[in-house]
């Protein structure tokens, strides 16, 4: 239950993450917002090597296969500003990581609704927000933060907390959503948990579990726009439950977490779904 220690040096986790981050956008982009039957019926099978993303996708058949995507490109400019700042993560650090990352346009077709209008606020143009009178406005409630959260999570190894108020403060004005940060910092969290040095996999999923929590929380006690929907924390907790009940029969522990949990772009949805996916594969 508690699952296997990870016998790799500190290095090898933040290089590993690095990678794992970069490698599964990069697959991802062939597959954005599509179902599984739709991959299957498009491949032939799941994705399990780079492809060429087709025009029915957000590149629309415009980027080559191994590119990765604006959540990827954005947390490692930002991660290189939050070096330059000897790990502080700061709201500086990402307003100059988003001037780098503005000179860098094949990533730009890829910005979502929060982080299009954080361009449009650090260009000093109108922000153009579709429901703006609305107090919970689920446009907002993506997954953007949590693409863009792991590089956070590697400043803060085995502490959780710092890691989420990292990701708060960093991102709360590019994603000021409650839901969104309570995905962003599920993230950030687990991550902080798999670089202690007897991590395992069950514990970075309760980190995943307190984060969304916490997340949520601090982000609505700071008088971040709220959220009625279903919270990140709770589909995190059903679908690690179908993940452990299904382990050793990956597409059918994928099948029932996308018809119980949802693989859609909401953070409520997404980032829930990827921590059962981690509870199927034991790690």
């Amino acid at each position: 239950m508690k699952g296997q220690v990870c016998a790799m040096t500190q290095y090898d986790k933040i290089l590993g993450c690095l990678y794992g981050a970069a490698i599964g956008e990069s697959m991802g982009t062939a597959t954005e917002t599509w179902s599984t039957e739709m991959i299957k019926e498009a491949y032939g099978s799941l994705v399990t090597e780079l492809k060429k993303p087709p025009v029915s996708t957000v590149s629309k058949g415009t980027t080559p296969a191994g590119q990765v995507a604006g959540g990827f490109s954005f947390a490692y400019l930002a991660a290189r500003e939050i070096v330059k700042e000897q790990g502080k993560t700061t709201e500086e650090a990402v307003s100059r990581a988003m001037g780098e990352w503005l000179k860098l346009p094949q990533y730009q077709m890829y910005a979502g609704f929060a982080t299009t209008k954080a361009i449009q606020r650090f260009k000093g143009e109108p922000v153009a927000d579709r429901h703006p009178f609305l107090t919970c406005n689920h446009h907002n409630a993506t997954n953007e933060l949590a693409t863009k959260a792991c590089t956070i999570g590697l400043f803060y190894p085995g502490d959780a907390d710092k890691a989420i108020d990292g990701v708060i403060t960093a991102y709360r004005t590019v994603h000021g959503n409650v839901v969104a940060m309570s995905g962003g910092c599920a993230v950030a969290a687990a991550v902080a948990a798999a670089l202690k040095e007897d991590a395992n996999y069950y514990d970075v999923l309760m980190a995943g579990v307190y984060g969304a929590r916490e997340g949520y929380d601090r982000a609505y006690n700071l008088g971040i726009q709220p959220g009625a929907c279903a919270l990140v924390e709770r589909r995190i907790q059903l679908a690690v439950e179908i993940g452990m009940k299904y382990q050793g029969d990956m597409e059918r522990a994928m099948k029932e977490i996308e018809e119980c949990v949802g693989t859609g772009l909401a953070a409520n949805e997404s980032v829930a779904a990827s921590f059962g996916c981690v509870a199927a594969a034991a790690g």
